[in-house]
């Protein structure tokens, strides 16, 4: 292979070792403007702009689908680069770059979106995290299980409040091919449990919002329509609604529409 080409290596034929060692040569040296030695590969990677040294990172992990500490360390990496804020003197290639990986690599490797999710949590409590600066976790495609999501939203809700209309007004609740109806259920008993926790502050809108986009009603799943009755029954109104979308009249209006206007 042309020493030129080396940033081009076919990463899923390479050893767990050697793979690790290719990826963190280009991590190590993001903005060097230098040929990096690699022993293991008995090669040196040509100098690359930060950008493409992303590039090559993030193909390497996202062709390695059974490597999971590759993927685990290469996501840290896009997260660091693309997401916080970036301290290093260059155009932001390397950022832009970072934020186009992420989405293919959590769909090579769709376990890591609660990592991901953690990250933002994590990070908020050092620094101011935007709406916007998470668009690129593309959070429709995530596909949790029903105690994910509910944990996630538990965490979200006690250290980055503010993003949370981020990532619940912009998940798939499409019957079948979205988040599937259990983890809907969850993220419903949580939003209860989340406005009740207001009280008596009314609702914000988006947890109104975040209720009519759930698609809780049992026909929307091919299932037999007669929900079982919420135990215990609820006492407020959002709870109220919640439990309403569920039984076999959710289907029959815009139920939570009426009721908050009501």
């Amino acid at each position: 292979m042309p020493p030129s080409d080396a940033h081009r290596l076919p990463a899923s034929l390479l050893s767990w070792h050697a793979a690790r060692d290719y990826c963190s040569a280009h991590i190590d040296n993001l903005h060097g403007a230098k040929p990096v030695r690699v022993e293991s590969l008995s090669l040196a990677l040509p100098a690359l702009e930060c950008g493409a040294r992303v590039v090559a990172v993030a193909s390497a992990a996202g062709g390695r689908r059974q490597d999971l500490d590759l993927a685990r360390l290469v996501l840290e990496f896009l997260f660091q680069t693309g997401v916080r804020r970036n301290t290093a003197s260059c155009k932001g290639a390397c950022r832009q770059a970072a934020r186009d990986a992420l989405p293919s690599l959590l769909q090579a490797h769709p376990h890591l979106y609660e990592v991901a999710l953690r990250h933002v949590a994590d990070t908020s409590q050092v620094e101011k995290l935007e709406p916007s600066s998470i668009s690129c976790l593309a959070v429709d495609r995530w596909r949790p299980q029903p105690h994910e999501a509910y944990d996630v939203a538990f965490d979200w809700s006690q250290r980055c409040p503010h993003l949370l209309p981020a990532l619940l007004l912009n998940l798939d609740y499409t019957p079948h091919t979205g988040i599937s109806l259990d983890a809907q259920l969850g993220l419903g008993g949580w939003l209860c449990s989340h406005v009740r926790s207001l009280a008596p502050a009314e609702p914000d809108d988006w947890c109104w919002r975040a209720l009519r986009a759930l698609r809780l009603h049992r026909a929307c799943w091919g299932l037999r329509p007669e929900a079982p009755s919420p135990d215990p029954e609820p006492d407020d109104l959002f709870s109220k609604a919640y439990a309403l979308m569920q039984s076999s009249w959710g289907h029959c209006i815009p139920l939570v529409r009426l009721v908050k206007e009501a």
